[in-house]
């Protein structure tokens, strides 16, 4: 599979430094090295290549879909592993067989399936899409959670992030509509929160985040790209670049709902 798009990483306001840090100061960030990709939709496929941009030495990612014709430079290093379905046994089987990790970015979700679009009123909810949200937006981060923690390294900085939206935050819910993708996202909120909880004991060094990529350009977005405002949808390689940009010595707290921007969004 090849990326459809061409010079990702030429864009003159937005270069992304391995030397640079979230605050865009010139630090040398030695301990970014490995980091792993889970889900290879729009956002996921440019974060492969934000992450060669990066610099990083070796990367994983792991989806349904099969490997990415990636241009490598700076000798980095990439491994596939191609699953079936994301089982609790397909995820520890692939931990199992990566090395420790720097940055673990998953992006797996969903906001419109063959269960219907997103409710717009307390009529529109049914079991079937509720279950499906659920399984896809909180259950399988969930599990990508449960199997890789302990995965990322424990001696120096770790970050795992999540891929959440703006809409599942509870205090900014100012106009309400789309019942499951909104109580989903919050439940994976407060999963990673209460996770950041637990594992500051145990493993001091890792930040757990929430992130939010913007509206962004992807297959997830196009049924609702005409309701946008000029100027608010970008890119998955711009999005992908912010990701990356914001969580290389991000300030912010393990527990931390971000904003594409690297700024901290209300639960």
């Amino acid at each position: 599979m090849r990326l459809g798009f061409q010079n990702p990483f030429r864009l003159p306001y937005l270069h992304i430094n391995a030397d640079m840090n979230a605050s865009g100061n010139e630090d040398k960030i030695e301990h970014i090295r490995s980091a792993c990709v889970i889900g290879l939709g729009g956002i996921g496929q440019a974060l492969i290549e934000s992450l060669v941009e990066a610099k990083f030495l070796s990367l994983y990612s792991l989806s349904r879909r099969e490997k990415l014709s990636v241009h490598l430079t700076h000798d980095t290093k990439y491994h596939h592993h191609q699953i079936q379905a994301y089982s609790e046994s397909a995820l520890e089987e692939v931990a199992s067989k990566i090395g420790k990790l720097d940055v673990l970015i998953c992006t797996l979700g969903t906001l419109k399936n063959e269960t219907g679009s997103p409710e717009k009123q307390i009529g529109a909810l049914n079991e079937a899409q509720m279950l499906h949200y659920f399984k896809v937006n909180t259950w399988f981060p969930s599990l990508v959670l449960k199997c890789f923690w302990k995965n990322l390294k424990s001696d120096k900085p770790a970050t795992m992030a999540f891929l959440s939206a703006k809409v599942g935050s509870i205090e900014d819910n100012h106009k309400g509509g789309w019942y499951g993708y909104r109580s989903t996202k919050a439940a994976l909120n407060m999963i990673i929160k209460t996770a950041s909880i637990e594992l500051s004991k145990k493993a001091p060094n890792l930040k757990l985040y929430a992130i939010h990529p913007g509206t962004t350009d992807t297959d997830l977005s196009k049924p609702f790209q005409s309701y946008l405002p000029d100027g608010q949808l970008r890119s998955a390689q711009e999005s992908s670049q912010y990701i990356v940009k914001n969580l290389l010595n991000n300030p912010a707290p393990s527990g931390s709902f971000l904003n594409w921007d690297g700024s901290q969004l209300p639960w």
